[in-house]
């Protein structure tokens, strides 16, 4: 099974709609799931994102974020 690690740059612009890379990221993610590989990230990276989301879309999303991440598996 392929194994995909997912970097910062690539939550943030899944998670916050107004990045210019949202609807690619989007894309991206929906291909990673029909192909049914693995998602990997670091706890740097969430921790990163979390941070991020926090200061362009609020305490909220970030909460939302964070929520979703916690299932992913962490190398």
């Amino acid at each position: 099974m392929e194994k995909v690690f997912v970097d910062t740059s690539g939550w943030v612009a899944f998670f916050v709609e107004n990045d210019r890379n949202h609807k690619k990221a989007v894309c991206i993610f929906e291909d990673i799931k029909s192909s049914r590989a693995s998602i990997y990230t670091s706890d740097y990276c969430i921790d990163e994102t979390i941070t991020t989301i926090l200061s362009r879309g609020g305490h909220k999303q970030s909460v939302l974020a964070g929520e979703a991440l916690s299932g992913i598996k962490n190398r």
